[in-house]
């Protein structure tokens, strides 16, 4: 009959490993949350020229437009004082629409929070890779041709070198 009382190997090993599984825990849930999805906070700041522009309808039918494609435009003026300008200019529109605020770096979430042209807030989850800036799932407001209905706006962004 096998002893596990205080003069067994079982008795002392148990626990050690027990221990060893308990102070590993918190080490191993924490891989990977040390890699930040956006860029580094110092690499917001610049101009970013949306690649793609994407107004998703919120309610069916799903209806998708992506305005880049079509000839509109995304500037993001980013500045480092906490400030921003957004020009979207939609396609065959003559000038940008225009709108000015704050922006908030939030670790994955860029929040711009417009105090000029309008007020409003748009939260976008952010990623960074590859030196692209992926903005998705804002709530947002697009006309898709039946008087303007809720949307979610996601965008691909690149930097603009500095001058």
């Amino acid at each position: 009959m096998p002893r596990h009382g205080p003069g067994s190997a079982t008795w002392l090993v148990r626990p050690l490993i027990l221990l060893a599984v308990l102070l590993l825990l918190p080490s191993l849930s924490a891989c990977g949350d040390d890699e930040r999805p956006g860029p580094p906070p110092q690499e917001l700041p610049g101009i970013w020229v949306a690649t793609e522009s994407e107004f998703v309808s919120r309610s069916p039918p799903a209806r998708t437009v992506e305005i880049v494609s079509l000839g509109g435009s995304v500037l993001l003026f980013l500045r480092p004082d906490g400030t921003f300008a957004l020009d979207l200019t939609a396609p065959g529109a003559p000038a940008p629409w225009r709108r000015e605020g704050i922006w908030i770096d939030d670790w994955d979430v860029l929040r711009l929070e417009y105090t000029v042209g309008g007020g409003g807030v748009n939260e976008f989850d952010m990623r960074y890779r590859d030196n692209v800036l992926s903005l998705r799932g804002a709530d947002s407001f697009y006309d898709f041709g039946t008087g303007g209905e809720d949307a979610r706006w996601n965008l691909l962004m690149v930097k603009q070198p500095s001058q």
